[in-house]
């Protein structure tokens, strides 16, 4: 995979600091503790743009938990719940467009102002976040649909388990390629195709991995959505609102550039090789 990078050059941090975290877990750990008040602040900035789905979200689940008919439901979702959730959808990725940039500098140890910094990251890939928010909305769509039908569904239990292990399967394939590919479009100019691409690749390269790390962020934040309960939906939203954004962006940023370092970095942008981290005198690929 061949791209320019969307860092600029020329910082006057001192990345090879001995003062420096070692491995990744221990940099996410870092950053979310000392870092923790500016966490906050961008999981704030960005939980703005995340309010129109949120509430949407909301209403729409209100409204079709008293919807007994399945052609009645089918017809709202289609009509009605999924085009507006697009838009809304779309909004919200513009969000994480800026939020993703300013972790990253958090991460590897650059200045950052909350207003200016998390403008910049949507100033430089706004256009990319737009695309995949409509890809990534049009299938998020599609797995609501999915789970709504579970209600209405007279399958055997057999066939029931197998498919909502099939869900399962899906969900957690969009997710791993979906932040890859944010975190990737974020950080080099490449196409769409190009970047989707290598998502998949990385996800089917590392998913035993992948599985843990969208357990540990987005089952967290997720689960209560899919339930379905609007108390849960107003826990779920609570912790959204606070720190749940930029929990799940930290651990992703940290993760992806870690697989970003062995099959990209190291070869083709080795001032990116471990950024953040302590460079050690003998350091492999494996500690990245």
């Amino acid at each position: 995979m061949k791209g320019k990078s969307r860092i600029i050059k020329n910082s006057p941090h001192d990345f090879s600091n001995s003062s420096l975290p070692s491995t990744r877990r221990q940099l996410v750990k870092k950053i979310f503790f000392s870092r923790f008040g500016k966490l906050v602040g961008v999981n704030l900035l960005c939980f703005l743009f995340f309010v129109p789905i949120l509430t949407w979200g909301l209403l729409a689940t209100i409204y079709k938990s008293s919807i007994e008919n399945l052609d009645e439901l089918v017809n709202f979702v289609i009509t009605v719940e999924s085009p507006l959730s697009i838009l809304f959808y779309i909004i919200a990725f513009i969000g994480v467009a800026g939020s993703i940039y300013y972790i990253r500098k958090l991460t590897w140890g650059e200045p950052v102002n909350l207003f200016k910094t998390f403008l910049t990251g949507i100033k430089q890939s706004y256009k990319q976040f737009i695309v995949f928010g409509i890809i990534y909305s049009i299938l998020i769509c599609l797995f609501e649909l999915a789970f709504d039908l579970l209600r209405y569904s007279n399958y055997e239990d057999l066939y029931l388990i197998l498919f909502i292990g099939l869900l399962g399967v899906g969900l957690f394939l969009f997710l791993s390629i979906m932040s890859y590919s944010l975190t990737m479009s974020s950080l080099y100019y490449l196409n769409v195709g190009s970047i989707i691409k290598s998502s998949f690749l990385l996800t089917i390269k590392k998913v035993l991995t992948n599985l843990l790390i969208c357990l540990a962020t987005y089952g967290i934040v997720l689960t209560p959505i899919l339930i379905g309960n609007v108390y849960l939906y107003f826990a779920s939203m609570l912790i959204i609102g606070f720190i749940g954004i930029s929990y799940c962006i930290l651990i992703w940023v940290n993760y992806a550039n870690s697989s970003y370092d062995v099959y990209i970095n190291l070869k083709q942008y080795p001032d990116y090789f471990r950024k953040g981290l302590k460079k050690e005198e003998k350091e492999g690929v494996e500690n990245a």
